[in-house]
């Protein structure tokens, strides 16, 4: 994909913006993911 844009534009920094709006994107949708310890049952002797 680099290398497409590259060759339309003349340089990688359109591609490189895309890259860091992606960047961005990604940590916003993960912003309001909230992880909680999982309770795990504790093994009993047989």
């Amino acid at each position: 994909l680099g290398g497409i844009v590259f060759e339309k534009s003349g340089s990688y920094t359109p591609i490189w913006w895309l890259s860091v709006l992606f960047g961005v994107l990604s940590a916003l949708i993960n912003l309001p993911i909230v992880e909680k310890p999982v309770v795990r049952a504790v093994a009993q002797p047989a």
